[in-house]
């Protein structure tokens, strides 16, 4: 014990006040430190304080047929909220939310259902594969450099605008998130790749919440929505129909607004 305690032990171990000295430090007594936790393991503690140590190390190599690699590329200001949207792959509740917004119908599709499994056990079986899926995911930072102006200007003419305090050439610092997906088959990878496409679930909510004409309710992700008075004035349907919700006759739900982010864009006329 005295022989390795200076080299092997002593990341380890921490010696207890009073410290003693000479033949009295055989009965010496000891705490053991934090930096233990970082070697939970026995193999992993073997390697410090065993006097045979392993030079080389043998890996057993994993091979797969399809790896998958996505990317997504945001600006450095949007790296905070983009970890939080990714922390929350990482959480079974948060998982079945937005598992529940794409709907059961369209899942059921990508992944088939077992004979007579419940709906309830059907998401609880998606949402643990979904887990073993997302483990992970790496964000580096990227300098780039990139043209402000639409219209490429001559060396003097980009130097005048900068003084100018315009901006011709602008630094940007880009956050890159990637994931890595290896799938053992063909359709594991479209599984995969299903969850990355766009699923266009931009939707009014306020024609959602009216129900249809005759007053029967709408579906939206697999959640059927109570229809509502006030959406239905709002949407000009009659309001008394069959079903209809209203807890107070008084509400009244605010104009529709227009929006220049969703007007119509008009096709330019080429000359």
């Amino acid at each position: 014990m005295a022989t390795d305690e200076p080299k092997h032990f002593e990341p380890f171990l921490k010696p207890v006040a009073p410290i003693l000295k000479g033949t009295a430090q055989k009965d010496q007594q000891y705490r053991v430190t934090d930096v233990l936790m970082m070697v939970g393991t026995w193999s992993k503690f073997r390697r410090h304080v065993s006097q045979k140590r392993k030079l080389t190390y043998a890996y057993q190599r994993t091979t797969y047929e399809t790896v998958l690699i996505f990317e997504c590329f945001l600006p450095l200001t949007n790296e905070t909220v983009l970890r939080n949207e990714l922390d929350a792959l990482f959480y079974k509740d948060t998982i079945q939310k937005k598992l529940l917004t794409i709907g059961l119908v369209d899942l059921k599709a990508l992944i088939e259902p077992h004979t007579a499994e419940s709906d309830k056990t059907y998401l609880d079986r998606v949402i643990d594969w979904f887990g073993e899926q997302v483990r992970g995911y790496s964000i580096s930072h990227v300098n780039g450099r990139f043209r402000a102006e639409d219209v490429v200007l001559p060396r003097q003419a980009a130097a005048a605008l900068q003084e100018q305090a315009g901006r011709y050439l602008i630094d940007e610092t880009t956050a890159i998130t990637r994931f890595i997906f290896p799938c053992e088959h063909e359709q594991h990878a479209k599984q995969v790749s299903w969850f990355f496409q766009g699923k266009a679930t931009r939707r009014n909510w306020w024609q959602i919440l009216a129900g249809y004409k005759d007053g029967r309710p709408r579906m939206a992700g697999g959640v059927t929505f109570p229809v509502l008075r006030a959406a239905r004035v709002r949407q000009g349907l009659a309001p008394d129909a069959t079903g209809v919700i209203c807890r107070n006759p008084n509400e009244v739900a605010p104009p529709i607004r227009r929006s220049n982010r969703w007007r119509p864009r008009r096709k330019r006329r080429r000359r």
